[in-house]
């Protein structure tokens, strides 16, 4: 037992002035009784916790039994008191009170209540590292950056916000800008008015060509030419 844990005190016992001096073993018997119902906490063990001699235990023991509050039995071996079991008159209704020591739950509701405030924070920590699709568009307007929003959102969400590594997206803001390093520059879309010049404009070009295109893309020549009638 640790100095750690807590008692349940009744009404009772606090207001009843006769059991001023005895109150504190009565606590004390309560909070070891609070496991198994019962302890088996001999006198010397008592008097070495409270720093007293056997005999004042004893006798603090035999006026708490008398008064009703605790009740003793023993196990014996023919005349020999082999062990003694204390155990309160009168039970608390408190759940974990009954089914483990005081200092045992301390223990537990500390480790419970540690684990909740750690993943709450780790949580809070993950949270401000995802951006709303709202942030990232607000991020490219500020940069004028050559990056579709939504793309590179979906992109990342759907990865759960790793990256093809499968490492965890710490900078959304740094992939953003290397997305946008690695991203096609913004083109001019004026057309001629004539498809010729515009196709050829098209194939003389530097730029990487683009399946989706038709007029980057030489077997589609044939379907654009089709719509001009040659005079």
């Amino acid at each position: 037992m640790t100095k750690d844990g807590y008692s349940i005190c009744f009404n009772e016992w606090a207001l009843d002035k006769d059991i001023k001096n005895e109150l504190g073993l009565l606590l004390i018997i309560s909070s070891l009784t609070a496991e198994k119902g019962f302890c088996y906490a001999s006198n010397q063990y008592l008097a070495e916790l409270f720093d007293t001699d056997e005999a004042q235990i004893s006798k603090k023991i035999a006026k708490l039994i008398k008064k009703g509050y605790l009740e003793v039995s023993y196990t014996k071996r023919g005349s020999e008191v082999v062990s003694r079991e204390l155990r309160l008159s009168k039970m608390t209704t408190d759940h974990c009170q009954k089914t483990q020591p005081t200092d045992v739950k301390n223990d537990k509701e500390n480790n419970i209540n540690n684990n909740i405030t750690s993943n709450k924070k780790e949580k809070e920590s993950i949270k401000k590292k995802i951006p709303t699709l709202e942030e990232v568009e607000e991020y490219i307007e500020e940069k004028d950056l050559n990056v579709d929003a939504k793309t590179f959102f979906d992109y990342f969400e759907a990865g759960n916000w790793r990256d093809s590594e499968g490492k965890e997206v710490k900078n959304w803001k740094q992939k953003l800008l290397t997305w946008n390093k690695f991203s096609r520059p913004k083109q001019s879309k004026v057309s001629s008015g004539n498809p010729f010049l515009d196709l050829l404009g098209g194939k003389n070009s530097e730029e990487r060509r683009d399946n989706n295109n038709p007029w980057d893309n030489e077997s589609s020549i044939p379907e654009v030419l089709s719509e001009y009638e040659i005079v």
